[in-house]
């Protein structure tokens, strides 16, 4: 049955009307100084379905990582989340264009004071434990928050584990990872 309702427009109005901002496909609130919950609603074009994914964006974490890897900060990405049932049940979850936004908005809810537990450097690399926050490039993350808290033994456990997924094979990817890698030592080793 067609409908003119469309459940991701639904659910990005409420957003913003609870205080989020949009930029794109993302939404942004901020929790405290520098922390920010993250809402991708997915492409608010003509699909009317929706899989939340529900993060969380640590600018400190961020602004380093953009520049260990030289690319711009952009602002909106999340540094850790997924789908929003992993995060509150561990099963992938997602709503037809017919369920009703606040169900929506209320599992979104329960992700968010999850995450929230996480919304420090010093228990952040626990958020990685959530099933589906695995996503690529997220050992490198992790290297970085244990760098950023001087754990130096799990720093260099996360780098030979970034080092073994992305240099599989001889390629950008890999290359990338090694200007990473050596812009942190080298950061590590300056004086503060």
């Amino acid at each position: 049955m067609a409908t003119d309702r469309n459940l991701r427009h639904l659910v990005s109005k409420r957003l913003i009307a609870s205080g989020f901002r949009r930029t794109g496909r993302n939404h942004l609130k901020l929790l405290q100084s520098g922390v920010w919950s993250v809402v991708d609603t997915g492409p608010l074009e003509n699909r009317s379905d929706i899989a939340p994914w529900v993060g969380l964006r640590l600018d400190e974490v961020e602004e380093a990582y953009t520049r260990l890897l030289g690319i711009p900060n952009e602002g909106h990405i999340a540094t850790v989340g997924s789908n929003v049932g992993y995060i509150v049940s561990g099963e992938y979850k997602h709503w037809t264009g017919e369920a009703d936004a606040e169900d929506v908005l209320a599992e979104i809810e329960r992700a968010q004071r999850v995450l929230s537990s996480y919304a420090d450097i010093e228990r952040l690399s626990e958020a990685w434990k959530i099933r589906g926050t695995e996503a690529p490039g997220y050992q490198r993350h992790l290297a970085l928050v244990h760098h950023m808290v001087g754990n130096r033994a799990e720093t260099q456990r996360w780098l030979r584990e970034a080092e073994r997924v992305d240099c599989r094979v001889e390629d950008a990817l890999c290359d990338e990872f090694r200007r990473f890698r050596e812009k942190l030592v080298a950061e590590s080793s300056s004086p503060r």
